[in-house]
């Protein structure tokens, strides 16, 4: 018989081998980026995922890992920090942000804020945003700009470049911004110090919505920014007095009081929301930290506000005002006493008795001249030694301390 023209193929119940195909770089980048979320939480599986495939991250998943290790808790971040490969990540950053997207460098800037980063290789990250500070405002959407901003001013890091781009923008950005993110970059401008001509106005003149729209905390670091920078914003203030219940029985004790505080230290009249605070008077003293009441009996008496019921509850919490505060907040709120001629039947007892605490920790030029005026405008016993030269002197009114630092913590 002829041979069959081809050779036939034994039989097999093994089907034919498959070349598996390639994936590509897009797809193996995404799929990395989804088991870096599921890892959250645990910074070994983190950092894991990190040494064997960082080859394969694209700038999603570098932005992707920070954030997850900026929301580690304390004790997971202190134990990644210690770790090898924590820093081997952070001296691949740079090039990342070099190269990177907007989203993923403003998500990268605030992951390093959140872990509160201050190494020599986390302020190469910042100095290399810094850099592209003019496209990444262009091109960044306005919660990313507010949370690059927030990142440098929680850092404590000088960004003339970015914060100059953002006043440029600041119609863009305030317009098209939630009250939130105009919040944050308003507070992030304060905390640094950086005057901004374009972008404050551009806030009070979208007073009535960022106050309606926003939430208490949102209002109050805004006020707050305004106040500290010295710029006053007439729509804002006004569009706070007028949602004062709300602002009070929605707020922090500390945002209260920074709101008070903005409106003292710019000499604003605020009738309805001082009404509402002393209103509410037990609840926040008895919430607040020194710092807040003696803020908030400063904003009342610079402004020549009575608040009986502030200053009758602060009264009854002297002697934790006196062994809590630090100095200056013991000479602001005995200032505001005597300011108002309010009664203190336990406040100036309780300061008498730690009278030379005060003498050696007072760091203030005023804190405690304002104390010895106190007690010397009521025909209190003078609580100073009179050998003491410091404990006497000048009876004028101080500036009250600045507003307490609050931010958004995402």
């Amino acid at each position: 018989m002829p041979a069959p023209p081809f050779p036939t193929r034994p039989f097999s119940s093994r089907p034919p081998k498959r070349r598996r195909p390639k994936v590509s770089a897009k797809y193996e980048a995404i799929r990395i980026n989804k088991s870096l979320a599921a890892a959250q939480g645990n910074y070994l599986s983190l950092l894991s995922i990190f040494s064997s495939s960082h080859h394969r991250f694209n700038d999603v998943c570098f932005a992707t890992l920070m954030s997850r290790l900026g929301r580690l808790r304390p004790s997971e971040a202190a134990a990644a920090k210690r770790d090898e490969r924590y820093s081997t990540l952070l001296s691949m950053l740079p090039a990342v942000v070099q190269e990177g997207g907007a989203q993923a460098i403003s998500n990268t800037a605030h992951a390093l804020a959140k872990l509160e980063e201050q190494s020599e290789e986390a302020l190469a990250v910042l100095d290399a945003v810094e850099e592209r500070a003019d496209w990444l405002v262009s091109e960044g959407d306005p919660q990313a700009i507010a949370n690059t901003a927030w990142a440098f001013a929680t850092l404590c890091r000088d960004a003339p470049s970015l914060f100059s781009s953002i006043d440029a923008q600041a119609g863009r950005l305030v317009d098209g911004g939630t009250p939130q993110a105009v919040s944050n970059t308003a507070w992030a401008f304060a905390e640094l110090n950086v005057d901004a001509p374009n972008f404050f106005p551009a806030v009070d003149a979208r007073a009535d919505w960022l106050v309606e729209k926003g939430t208490s905390q949102a209002v109050s670091n805004t006020a707050w920014a305004f106040a500290t920078l010295g710029r006053d914003a007439p729509k804002i203030f006004s569009a706070i007095d007028a949602r004062a219940d709300w602002i009070v029985e929605k707020g922090t004790p500390q945002a209260v009081s920074n709101t008070a505080w903005a409106f003292g230290t710019l000499r604003r009249d605020a009738p309805k929301l001082f009404s509402a605070i002393d209103a509410r008077a037990a609840w926040l003293v008895q919430e607040s930290s020194p710092q807040e009441v003696s803020n908030t009996a400063w904003a009342f008496a610079t402004l020549g506000f009575d608040a009986p019921n502030l200053f009758r509850a602060i009264d009854a919490r002297a002697d934790w005002l006196v062994r809590e505060g630090n100095p200056q907040e013991i000479s602001n709120t005995a200032w505001a006493f005597t300011a108002l001629g309010a009664d203190a039947p336990n406040l100036l007892p309780a300061i008498e008795g730690r009278v030379l605490w005060l003498v050696e920790q007072g760091t203030h030029p005023l804190d405690i001249p304002n104390t010895a005026w106190a007690f010397a405008s009521i025909d209190a016993p003078e609580p100073f030694p009179a050998a003491d030269a410091r404990a006497r002197g000048s009876g004028r009114r101080r500036r009250g301390s600045s507003g307490s630092r609050e931010s958004y913590r995402k």
